[in-house]
């Protein structure tokens, strides 16, 4: 209720050489840290305080998720 949260998704396939976790590099971290104190900004009615987080899910070839990580508050 008090704070406003930012998800940053990533799905990768099992057989993928790079996992979700592994993508999300210091330069999208700051990305989605700038659009988010911007829609801040566009929005000042909401919470002051904001939170990043990333889930991560690995998908087998069904489709089906293997693997779900969710990481709290990755910066701010």
């Amino acid at each position: 209720h008090d704070t406003l949260v930012f998800v940053e998704v990533k799905t990768r396939m099992e057989n993928n050489l790079v996992s979700p976790e592994d993508s999300m590099v210091s330069r999208k971290i700051n990305s989605v840290k700038k659009s988010a104190l911007f829609y801040k900004m566009k929005h000042p009615q909401l919470p002051e305080s904001l939170r990043i987080d990333f889930v991560g899910i690995v998908l087998d070839n069904n489709l089906r998720p293997l693997k779900i990580n969710h990481v709290e508050n990755l910066t701010m």
